[in-house]
């Protein structure tokens, strides 16, 4: 079975997306249960911290490849 670029393409901005939405609902789930009073919702926040990181990441690495 042979994967295009298309395909590659396609699902590589779909986890993108997913990313986008997931990641900001990650991070104000985080904020307000560490506000509550539970510590071990810094993991929450720093995982959606990291994960915005690296899809802007991908996404600036990605249009200086296309505009290439």
């Amino acid at each position: 079975m042979e994967i295009d670029q298309d395909d590659v393409e396609s699902m590589r901005r779909g986890f993108w997306a997913i990313g986008l939405v997931l990641a900001p609902i990650e991070l104000a789930i985080g904020i307000v249960v560490f506000l509550l009073g539970q510590t071990w919702a810094l993991a929450l926040v720093a995982v959606g911290v990291v994960a915005l990181i690296f899809f802007f990441m991908g996404y600036r690495r990605d249009k200086s490849h296309r505009s290439a």
